[in-house]
C-alpha cells in the first residue's frame, strides 16, 4: 500500500568521540588536510542506543589529543527544511491470509469480475479503514471504465472524485504497453500467465482463464481526499476463493487512490508499477513456492521501489514523482535501517522506505543491474537469502547479503563515483534485458534535490577551523556530535537499528594516522576510508 506521510529512518555509526593523544608541538604547522570517513553498520537483529555504540580511541603516538572539552566546538545540524509529497508511499497487506492457506478450505473457483463490457457494474469488498489494526469491509458497486489487453479499470460508483475518460485511457494504455510488458520481463509471470502446475502449492486459489485480465480499482481510499496518505495497495487475500474470514474479491486486483490519480497522473502511474510488483512478488514467491515474507516488509518494498526506478524513464516520470524523492530522507536517516519491522507502520515509515529504496537501487547499480533484480524477484527465497542467492547466480563481486550491506555506506561519500574501487549511486543503467531496453539515470546524492541542508560545518582543532568535506551527511537534529572519548554525554533517544549505519566524513591534518583508531564498547561493524 502506498503512503504519503513523513516517517523517520536511521542508519547509524558509532559516536565520533575522538580521543587523540595530546601533542602540542607542531600543531599549527600541518596546513594540509585530508578527508576521512568512518562507516559503522548494524547487521544484527538488535538496535543500539547512542551510548551503546562505542567510542573512538586513537592509540598511535603521532596523533593529536584534546585535553579540554572546550577545544571542540559543537556542530549543529537541523536537517532538511522541507517534506516532499510521497514519502512512505507503500503499505503491505499480503501477509495476512495464512488462515486460507490449506488444502481443504475451499475448492478451486474461477476469477470473478471477468468478461464484462465497458459500463458494466460489479460489487467489490472494500476495506473501510486501511489504518485500523483489524479490517472491516463493505461491499460497494463499481463501474468498468476501460478494458485493455492486460487490464480492466474500475471506479466506485459513489466515489467523490470524478476522473475523466482521459485518466482511465492513460492508465490503461501505460499499463498495457509499458508496466505489464516491461515489469513481467524482470519480475516474473503474472498469475494469469502461470503454467499448469505452477500454483500447485495451494489448492484454494482462484483459477484464471486465458481471457482474464488484471483488475485495477480506483477509489478515494478511506474517503479522505487530500487528508489521506494512501496512494494504493495490494492485498493477496483476493487470490483466494471466497471465504467469510478474508472477504476475497476472487480476482487478481490492486487498488489505487482516485484523489491522487486525479491530482497527479504520473504519480499514479508510478504507483501502478509499484503495486503491480507487490502482486508479482506474491505470485512468484507465495503462490508459486509457498514462501512467506510477511516479516520481511523491507524486501518486497525494496523491490517495488527499485522497479519504479527502473520504469521511471520509460514512463517519462519526473524525479519528484519517483522514489528518488525519498533520497533526501535517506541522506538524513540512514541509521534507522530498514529491517526493524515495527517501523513500517509507524511514524518512522518514511525513513525505512527511503533506506530500503536506496539499498535496492544500490544493489542494482553495483552488483548486476537488471539481471540481479530479476534473480532477486524470481528465485526460490526471500529476504537476505534471496539477495545472497542472486549475487551468486549473476557472479557479482560480492557473494553475500552481509558483504553488500557492509559496503552500502560507501555510496554516501563516493557520490561522484570518482573512486572506482568503491560503490556509488552515481552509476547509470543502460541495459537490454530479454529484448527490452532499460535506462535509469545516475544519482548524485550531493544534488540540492536530495538535501537542502547546509553542507558545511566545522570544528576547532587547536583554534584552527577545519571544514567538513562535501557532502556532510548527518542525521537530522543532531547537535554536539564531537566529544572527548571519555565524555559521559550522549544523544538521548538516538539508536542504530537493524540494517542501520552511519557514515561520518571529516577532515583532519594530513599527518593524522587513523590506521590504529579503534572502536571500543561496540559489537558493530566499522570501516575507515580516506580520500
Amino acid at each position: 500500500m502506498k503512503k504519503i506521510f513523513f516517517l523517520l529512518s536511521i542508519f547509524l555509526l558509532a559516536s565520533l568521540n575522538f580521543a587523540c593523544k595530546n601533542n602540542t608541538d607542531d600543531t599549527s604547522s600541518s596546513s594540509e588536510t585530508a578527508g576521512f570517513y568512518l562507516t559503522t553498520s548494524n547487521s544484527s537483529s538488535n538496535f543500539y542506543r547512542w551510548s551503546q555504540l562505542g567510542t573512538l580511541s586513537n592509540v598511535t603516538s603521532s596523533s593529536r589529543a584534546v585535553s579540554e572539552e572546550s577545544d571542540y566546538q559543537s556542530i549543529s545540524y537541523t536537517g532538511p527544511t522541507f517534506l516532499q509529497k510521497g514519502l512512505g508511499r507503500t503499505f503491505e497487506f499480503e501477509g495476512e491470509v495464512s488462515s486460507a492457506r490449506s488444502a481443504d478450505t475451499d475448492s478451486y473457483v474461477e476469477c470473478k469480475c471477468q468478461g464484462y463490457e465497458k459500463g458494466s457494474t460489479y460489487n467489490f469488498n472494500i476495506i473501510q479503514d486501511t489504518n485500523a489494526k483489524s479490517y472491516s469491509y463493505e461491499s460497494k458497486p463499481a463501474t468498468l471504465k476501460a478494458i485493455g489487453t492486460y487490464c480492466q479499470i474500475w471506479t466506485l460508483d459513489d466515489d467523490s472524485v470524478e476522473l475523466t475518460d482521459e485518466h482511465f485511457t492513460t492508465l490503461k494504455n501505460r499499463f498495457d504497453s509499458i508496466i505489464y510488458v516491461y515489469e513481467t520481463n524482470i519480475v516474473g509471470k503474472s498469475y494469469l500467465d502461470l503454467d499448469d502446475g505452477e500454483t500447485s502449492y495451494y489448492s484454494n486459489l482462484i483459477t484464471p482463464t486465458e481471457d482474464d485480465r488484471i483488475n485495477i480499482l480506483l477509489y478515494d481510499i478511506d474517503g479522505d481526499s487530500s487528508n489521506g496518505n494512501i496512494l494504493g495497495y495490494f492485498y493477496g487475500k483476493d487470490f483466494y476463493s471466497k471465504n467469510s474470514d478474508i472477504n476475497s474479491n476472487q480476482t487478481e486486483i490492486f487498488y489505487i487512490d482516485s484523489y491522487y490519480a486525479e491530482q497527479n497522473i504520473n504519480e499514479a502511474l508510478s504507483t501502478l508499477a509499484h503495486e503491480f510488483n507487490h502482486m508479482l512478488n506474491f505470485v512468484n514467491k507465495t503462490c508459486k513456492y509457498g514462501l512467506d515474507y510477511s516479516s520481511d516488509t523491507w524486501y518486497t518494498e525494496m523491490l517495488s521501489m527499485t522497479i519504479e526506478d527502473i520504469l521511471q524513464s520509460i514512463l517519462k516520470i519526473d524525479d519528484s514523482d519517483s522514489p528518488k524523492q525519498r533520497l533526501a530522507t535517506f541522506n538524513t536517516g540512514m541509521n534507522y535501517g530498514f529491517q526493524y519491522q515495527s517501523f513500517w507502520s509507524s511514524d518512522y515509515a518514511s525513513f525505512v522506505y527511503a533506506n530500503a529504496y536506496a539499498f535496492g537501487t544500490y544493489l542494482m547499480r553495483n552488483y548486476g543491474g537488471i539481471e540481479l533484480i530479476h534473480e532477486i524477484a524470481t528465485n526460490e527465497a526471500v529476504g537476505e537469502d534471496s539477495i545472497t542467492q542472486a549475487l551468486n547466480t549473476v557472479g557479482a563481486s560480492e557473494t553475500s547479503y552481509d558483504a553488500v550491506f557492509k559496503r552500502f555506506g560507501e555510496v554516501l561519500f563516493n557520490t561522484d563515483n570518482s573512486n572506482s574501487d568503491l560503490c556509488s549511486l552515481n552509476i547509470s543503467i543502460n541495459e537490454t534485458y530479454k529484448d527490452k531496453s532499460y535506462t535509469s539515470a545516475a544519482i548524485d546524492l550531493t544534488h540540492d534535490y536530495y538535501s537542502d541542508a547546509t553542507k558545511t560545518s566545522y570544528y576547532e582543532y587547536y583554534g584552527k577551523e577545519l571544514e567538513w568535506p562535501e557532502p556532510v551527511i548527518l542525521p537530522a537534529n543532531y547537535e554536539s556530535l564531537l566529544y572527548k572519548y571519555d565524555k559521559d554525554t550522549y544523544m538521548n533517544g538516538i539508536a542504530i537499528y537493524p540494517s542501520g549505519f552511519l557514515v561520518k566524513g571529516f577532515t583532519a591534518p594530513s599527518d593524522w594516522d587513523l590506521s590504529d583508531i579503534i572502536l571500543k564498547n561496540s559489537n558493530l561493524d566499522y570501516t575507515y576510508y580516506s580520500d
